[in-house]
């Protein structure tokens, strides 16, 4: 089935986690300063790139509600939640320091200079979040049809969970989810 809209997939602007470099996952903090200005920044880069966005959608998240509201402020657009739309369960490394990877992960991996968790105690593997992405994109998908959405949509999302989605969209392997490049905070990616 053919969409009549793009989705412009984005992650959140940087919060109080990310300032200190803690694994947030499923913890919540509200976005910085500079999240707060990368929010807006990001809203007019959209417009700069002339893009007809009509809707934002993002997760419960205060870090993605946040980032959502002001973006759809700045493009003068509605916000709407999306349950699903939540970042992977970084399990017993969730509030530590991203330096403590090594100590806590079962595994990780060193790609492009940064530790990424492949698989932690109490934590969503790659494998699983890729399936849940698959459903959160279908949720976004069937939201934009109940809203009759026939032009772009901003899903503001979580780094994690972006890359998993993109996965999806690209149809490829879970295995690739580490190696589809990196979300930075108010990054995007247009979903043809």
């Amino acid at each position: 089935m053919q969409n009549d809209y793009r989705i412009i997939l984005a992650r959140h602007g940087e919060n109080e986690d990310n300032a200190n470099q803690i694994l947030a996952g499923t913890r919540d903090t509200p976005l910085t300063k500079k999240g707060k200005e990368q929010a807006h920044q990001l809203a007019k880069q959209l417009i700069e790139r002339g893009l007809p966005i009509k809707w934002v959608f993002s997760g419960h998240s205060l870090r993605g509600c946040e980032t959502a509201l002001i973006c759809a402020t700045d493009l003068r657009v509605p916000h709407t939640i999306i349950a699903s739309i939540v970042e992977r369960d970084h399990g017993i490394l969730e509030g530590r320091h991203s330096r403590e990877i090594p100590r806590f992960a079962k595994a990780w991996k060193e790609v492009d200079g940064e530790t990424f968790v492949v698989d932690v105690p109490g934590g969503e593997s790659h494998e699983k979040l890729c399936i849940r992405a698959k459903e959160v994109l279908a949720d976004i998908h069937f939201k934009a049809r109940m809203l009759n959405i026939q032009d772009d949509i901003l899903v503001v999302g979580h780094g994690a969970l972006n890359k998993a989605i993109l996965v999806n969209h690209r149809n490829l392997s879970w295995q690739d989810v580490l190696h589809v490049g990196k979300f930075s905070n108010c990054g995007y990616v247009i979903l043809e």
